[in-house]
């Protein structure tokens, strides 16, 4: 009992499991070539393969059958059915290492297999094998099909203990034929006879429409699950048919129908399904149109399937084609296009002339244009169908060539047939251009010429270039990408401007050719053009970017608006688009827009016109200029940021050059010089009020400032302190440019001539600015013109104005850390900019300088701020002129104790003076100062005069002594002197006359060309002249030495008498007046 309910339980779960595996099997599994062991469990007996199939009668086939235990078996019985005579098992053998023939035992008979398998040891657990059936197909007809099915009754498996085991039995199925048949054929449009393939006559021109008929035949089996599929091939497309299909794909060349409705399904054995399908040929082509049928026997649930072919040809007519292709080196084959080529590349051309027709063709002429961006190079092949390959010259400008100028004789292409063409091609411009080879051949079959064209690519990728900045002066970045020029007034001396522009290469691809930058500037209110300049660059590196410099072409006015445009690739002359090709043409000009400002360290007319002006001309009388600074310091408002008073004090000994008595002050002139003005939309004399000798004044105020009208409204972009000299790590960096430290500089000058008391004078300057901080002072300067009979007779000019100077270097920046450390960079002004002028204009009252009169020229100068050193372009170097000579420099100013003015006085070459006009000029070497007064004083000169000295002499008989003759010019320029002594030769002997250095003191060269010595007459001459220049010199010297003895008695006196003297002058000119 305990055995049954075991045994009743067992067969349950492998009945459950058998019958979810079946339907696994069914749904997914047609002819079995599965793997024994994996697809039965659970003491599953099987057939393998389980659907058998032979193709026709009298055909034998081997099947195995198998079972897969759980347990050891040691045999059973195997019993299965079959329809006879479909099939005839016509033999078995067993699995002899599995059971032993000695107790194993099988029966044979028609319809019906026993096999009783036997091992007393037991096989298994697992997949074990019964043995090997032999099945013969006997059925005559053109199919059958049967089932192989187990006597589950009659067929057990034991365990070793002899008990039956639950067993899974899997029927097989056996098909002799094919079950399905189709047939598919073409109606022949002749004849209307259906054939299997059909050839359409030449001449035949698509498209064309044909029609399929599909006979589906059942030859032994219901069929069910039936679904059609029809594929063309070539050019040819589906119409539509007569029983409407479930699917047709969008290139209508693939066709479906599985709908059982429509298919009138099942369809019985020995009946058809036909379908009419109506389809097009588009287009030249021979292809294939195959239909397949697949089904489902239902007598056994096999899957049969069945398909048929037809083809067609509509051959072309008289054809030919070309075909373009170039050689890709990297992927090692012939392509339609290169894409990424390089300037100087080498590609290689494959052109394939093909007869695609069905005629002979003859003549065959070929003409290969290559693009503008491509130059044929040569290296060109023919290779005609006989497979011989000769060499041969073209030109790649579209020329024609027939084939037949490179042979001996003539070619006939037939059909099919190919010529091959190759040439190499080198690429010389950009562009993604196409390169085109035409064909053409003669058909005597109709008389006609047939063409073709085809081309290949070369892809060049082009460049773009473009401007991406434009700056201004960024070789002085001190100046922050400004413009910088004079005011418009007449006079101006305008100045350079350099400008820059970064060309850039966006596209990565080298610009191999040369190609023009051009600058443009036009005034922006007037539109006129004011500057060019055009540059050429060899080219740029893929990415690269360069910076094109235009200098020197810009020249503005300040206050006045610009417009610079830039344009890369500008030669217009080589084409619209300029010289290089590129991937945007509209991207090559940037515009920028400009207002140019006025730069104060510049002086005179590059500036705003401005200089020290003539004041005032003191007309020819006994007069004198004097001068003095009290006892003026400077008052830093650094120092002393609410400072409110400041004075100064002249005593009477400041002025102790002026007389006390028959004196009249003709000009007094108060100067008071500041600095550092912060004040913010005032003037100094807002705040600044000053009283003299406490009297009110009312100033005139001469004022510069670095950059006028940058005050307050300046800032300097970062790419141009980037431009700096880097202070390093471990330092704070500060910035000077053209915007930093920009005050107001200037002079107050006063009138004080009626309040000015010789006893001792007092200016009281006050400060009315509220926070302080705001102005320093650099002391103040009184100037007096008097007159007084004893002076000899001047002519005065005073001049004063107010103009700073700076040339060369400026500090950049300043670098605080463990030291600190300055670094200087360019101003970008020249020393000839950073010059003003004062000019001695005549006047009503001093009309032009009666200059043969004039003895003596003084020059006093004065500036603020000058530093004396040799010039060393930083901090110092600075010169004075006289009408473009140098009178000084380096040392020509230096600071007055205890304030920044600086007062030069000196005495001026008489040769230098010019009757009107003369000019002095300030120039800075680098030094920063400020130019503000000039006072030029002339004075009379009185006669040459030639005398001997000394006038007396005493001496002993026999003693011997010297006499000089000496000239005093008085002014006057003397180049050549001739004289006469006459003395009493009882009295002196002279002994010897030798030349003194008058006449050559400056350096040049002189010759003697008379000197005598008469000692019977007591007569001496002499004449000296200058030679190898045409300048005269001027001053008092000696011009001869002459050595006498003492001959005469005791108490005996001669005098020395100079007579006809000539005095030439520099203009060649005797000059009689003389003492």
């Amino acid at each position: 009992m305990e055995k049954k309910k075991m045994d009743k339980k067992y067969r349950v779960g492998i009945a459950t499991i058998a019958v979810v595996i079946t339907a696994a099997i069914f749904a997914g599994l047609s002819v079995s070539a599965y793997d024994h062991d994996q697809t039965y469990k659970w003491n599953a007996t099987y057939f393998v393969p389980e659907d058998i199939r032979v193709t026709e009668y009298c055909k034998n086939v081997t099947v195995d059958i198998w079972t897969n235990t759980s347990v050891k078996i040691i045999g059973g019985v195997l019993e299965f059915n079959y329809t006879f005579c479909c099939a005839n098992v016509t033999g078995f053998t067993f699995n002899a290492s599995n059971w032993p023939s000695t107790t194993s035992a099988y029966r044979l008979t028609p319809g019906k297999v026993r096999l009783v398998p036997s091992n007393s040891s037991g096989v298994g657990p697992g997949p074990v094998h019964i043995g090997t059936l032999k099945i013969h197909c006997c059925n005559k007809s053109s199919c059958c099909l049967t089932n192989l099915t187990w006597n589950t009754t009659a067929s057990y498996l034991q365990d070793l203990s002899g008990f039956k085991i639950p067993v899974s039995w899997k029927n097989g199925t056996f098909t002799c034929g094919n079950p399905i048949e189709v047939n598919k054929t073409m109606k022949d449009p002749t004849t209307n006879a259906w054939v299997k393939s059909y050839k359409f006559p030449m001449g035949t021109a698509p498209p064309v429409n044909v029609t399929f008929k599909v006979i589906i035949h059942s030859k032994c089996c219901n069929l069910t699950n039936l679904v059609v599929w029809d594929n063309f091939t070539g050019n040819i497309e589906f119409v539509n048919a007569s029983i409407t299909p479930d699917f047709v794909s969008p290139t209508r060349k693939e066709v479906r129908w599985d709908n059982a409705s429509n298919l009138s399904l099942p369809l019985k054995p020995c009946k058809n399904i036909t379908i009419i399908i109506n389809a097009t040929i588009t287009d030249y082509s021979s292809g294939t149109n195959t239909l397949n049928a697949t089904g489902i026997c239902s007598e056994t649930g096999v899957k049969v399937s069945a398909d048929d072919v037809v083809s067609f040809e509509l051959p072309p007519p008289a054809q030919i084609e070309v075909e373009k292709k170039v050689w890709n080196k990297t992927a090692g084959k012939w392509v339609d296009v290169i894409h990424g080529a390089k300037i100087g590349e080498i590609y290689r051309f494959n052109c394939t002339i093909h007869n695609s027709g069905s005629y002979n063709l003859t003549n065959i002429t070929f003409n290969d244009t290559l693009s503008p961006s491509l130059e044929y190079v040569g290296n060109a092949t023919m290779e005609t169908p006989n497979g011989i390959k000769r060499n041969i010259t073209m030109s790649g400008n579209g020329t024609d060539y027939e084939v037949n100028s490179f042979l001996q004789d003539p070619l006939t292409l037939k059909p099919s047939q190919r010529i091959f063409i190759e040439f190499d091609a080198k690429v010389v411009n950009y562009g993604n251009d196409s390169n085109v080879q035409c064909v053409k051949g003669y058909s005597v079959v109709g008389g006609k010429w047939v063409h073709d064209c085809d081309d290949a690519w070369i892809d060049t990728p082009k460049p773009d270039l473009n401007v991406s900045k434009i700056t201004v002066n960024e070789d002085v970045p001190y100046l922050c990408d400004m413009a910088f020029g004079p005011t418009n007034h007449t006079g101006a001396k305008k100045q350079c401007n350099n400008i820059s522009a970064v060309i850039e290469e966006v596209n990565g691809v080298d610009v191999v050719f040369p190609f023009n930058v051009t600058f443009k500037i036009t005034n922006t209110s007037t539109g006129a053009e004011v500057g060019k300049c055009v540059k050429r660059l060899p080219g740029l590196a893929a990415g690269a970017n360069e910076t094109v410099w235009c200098n020197c072409s810009f020249y503005p006015f300040a206050y006045e608006n610009y417009t610079i445009s830039v344009t890369v690739d500008s030669n217009i002359t080589a084409g619209p688009n300029g010289e290089i090709l590129e991937s945007d043409e509209n991207n090559n000009t940037m515009v920028r827009n400009i207002t140019a400002h006025e730069y104060g360290w510049k002086g005179d007319s590059w500036q705003d016109g401005r200089n020290i002006t003539a004041l005032q001309c003191h007309e020819q009388g006994h007069i004198n200029l004097t001068y003095s600074v009290g006892n003026s310091t400077r008052l830093s408002a650094w120092s002393h940021p609410h400072w409110t008073d400041y004075y100064v004090e002249w005593t009477r000994d400041d002025f102790s050059v002026i007389p006390s008595t028959n004196t009249c002050i003709k000009k007094a002139r108060l100067y008071v010089y500041y600095d550092w003005d912060k004040s913010t939309g005032q003037n100094i004399t807002d705040y600044l009020s000053l009283t003299f000798n406490g009297f009110a004044k009312t100033p005139v105020e001469y004022t510069d400032i670095k950059a006028p009208d940058l005050i307050g409204s300046c800032s300097c972009p970062d790419y141009m302190h980037d431009l700096y000299p880097s202070c390093g790590p471990g330092y704070t960096t500060t910035y000077y440019d053209i915007c930093s430290y920009n005050y107001r500089y200037g002079m107050l000058a006063y009138d004080v001539t009626d309040e000015f008391i010789l006893d001792g004078n007092i200016a009281h300057l006050h400060n009315a600015y509220p926070g302080g901080n705001n102005v320093s002072i650099d002391g103040m300067l009184l100037v007096v013109v008097y007159s007084h009979p004893d002076e000899p007779e001047r002519i005065i000019w005073i001049n004063e104005g107010f103009d700073m100077l700076k040339s060369g270097l400026t500090k950049y920046t300043k670098c605080k850390g463990p030291t600190t450390i300055y670094h200087w960079g360019p101003t970008g002004i020249s020393p000839e900019e950073a010059t003003t002028y004062a000019t001695f204009t005549p006047f009503p009252e001093c009309p032009e300088i009666p200059v043969d009169t004039i003895g003596s020229v003084r020059l006093v100068t004065v500036t603020k701020d000058a530093t004396p050193g040799a010039a060393d372009g930083k901090n110092t170097g600075h010169a004075l002129y006289f009408n473009g000579e140098l009178l000084g420099m380096d040392t020509v100013w230096g600071s007055s104790s205890g304030v920044r003015n600086a007062i030069n006085d000196t005495i001026v070459p008489l040769n230098l003076l010019k009757p009107s006009n003369n000019t002095v000029a300030f120039r800075s070497y680098g030094d920063a100062f400020e130019a503000t007064n000039a006072f030029l004083v002339l004075e009379k000169a009185g006669h040459k005069s030639i005398s001997v000295e000394p006038e007396e002499i005493i001496v002993q008989p026999q003693d011997q002594f010297d006499v000089n003759i000496t000239l005093d010019t008085h002014g006057y320029d003397v180049y050549a002197v001739q004289y006469t002594l006459k003395y009493d030769p009882s009295v002196l002997r002279s002994e010897s006359q030798v030349s003194g250095d008058f006449l050559s003191h400056d350096g040049n060269k002189t010759i003697v060309v008379v000197n005598k010595i008469d000692h019977a007459t007591g007569t001496i001459e002499y004449a000296e002249t200058r030679i190898g220049t045409d300048t005269g010199v001027t001053g008092r010297g000696t011009v001869a030495k002459i050595q006498f003895t003492a001959i005469g008695e005791p108490g005996a006196t001669t005098f020395s008498n100079i007579t006809e003297v000539v005095l030439v002058d520099s203009n060649k000119q005797e000059n009689k007046e003389y003492v």
